[in-house]
């Protein structure tokens, strides 16, 4: 049987070549490891030897390999949730009393859960400056509406005054984690949810409610009453206001006219005193006698003369003779 020879045949493979081969597999590996980008929404820092080294932003980059410089992003656009007092789960929400029970301003307690939504600001201050920046924003909103709520009555927390809240919860928490942690965040917005009073209360809440719009109402009316009373009685007031002032005016120049009568009369006194007392005399019987019966007693058969008005002059003797 006739055998052939195959070329190389027989021969051990080429030493140089196989460390060509592993030599470009290792830069590949060098240069795959060391080019990355960035997209947009996205922030990352560069860690060299596990201590952060710089911030690069959107666009191709390139890096030491790994183990001396390492890379870490995060989507910083992202719109966070963080919950306070609740937890959704499957669509439901199961409230966590702890976090969402709180005192009020006048001493009531209150149910408020709330939402934090946050976007990444500053990924060096975010991953560096604590621990856990989730739980510390979640502490700190937590003790944000705990410490607004606190200032405010019930009412005010309820209902009345909710934007408010959210929106002095939210300077207040922007407050402590970036001017106090400097965790680099952005609160975009804080929500409460369904801000009620505890179950156990709820009926005495009821109450006190009633009896609040109760006590409304019956003000309402009284000052109802009132705006119909006032003007009345202002008109009266003034009414009786200008009859004193008139009888006061009037009793003034009675006083004054009698006051310069009576000089007027002194002075005739002081000139003529003898004929001035028998005037006053007999103008003073005529007012006292002028429309009263006059009787006459005298003479010698001690007749009693009744004279009356106009109806003649009529005689009684004395002993009842005619």
């Amino acid at each position: 049987m006739q055998e052939y020879s195959f070329p190389g045949g027989g021969q051990k493979p080429d030493k140089r070549m196989a460390g060509l081969m592993i030599a470009v597999v290792a830069v590949l590996a060098v240069l795959y490891s060391s080019y990355y980008q960035i997209e947009p929404g996205e922030q990352g820092v560069v860690l060299r030897f596990g201590r952060y080294d710089r911030a690069v932003y959107n666009g191709p980059h390139l890096k030491l390999p790994w183990p001396v410089e390492q890379l870490l992003r995060e989507q910083v656009d992202r719109v966070r949730l963080l919950e306070i007092g609740y937890r959704e789960y499957r669509g439901q929400l199961r409230p966590v009393m702890a976090e969402a029970e709180m005192l009020t301003g006048d001493k009531n307690i209150v149910v408020a859960p709330m939402n934090v939504q946050y976007t990444i600001s500053s990924l060096n201050d975010f991953l560096f400056n604590t621990k856990s920046p989730e739980t510390v924003i979640h502490d700190a909103a937590e003790a944000a509406l705990r410490q607004v709520v606190g200032y405010l009555p019930i009412d005010d927390a309820i209902s009345e005054r909710k934007d408010e809240i959210e929106i002095a919860v939210r300077e207040k928490l922007n407050e402590i984690v970036n001017d106090t942690y400097h965790i680099g965040i952005n609160i975009r917005q804080v929500q409460l949810r369904d801000v009620r009073v505890p179950d156990a209360v709820v009926e005495a809440f009821r109450d006190v409610t009633s009896a609040k719009e109760d006590s409304a109402r019956s003000i309402e009316q009284a000052e109802g009453y009132r705006n119909q009373v006032m003007p009345r009685a202002q008109a009266d007031s003034i009414r009786l206001t200008r009859d004193a002032e008139a009888y006061a005016q009037r009793r003034l120049f009675i006083a004054r006219g009698d006051s310069a009568r009576f000089v007027q009369v002194y002075n005739e006194y002081r000139s003529a005193r003898d004929i001035t007392e028998t005037r006053l005399y007999l103008e003073t019987m005529e007012r006292i006698i002028a429309r009263q019966p006059k009787y006459i007693v005298g003479g010698e058969q001690a007749n009693l003369f009744i004279m009356p008005n106009n109806d003649g002059v009529r005689t009684l003797m004395q002993g009842g003779r005619r």
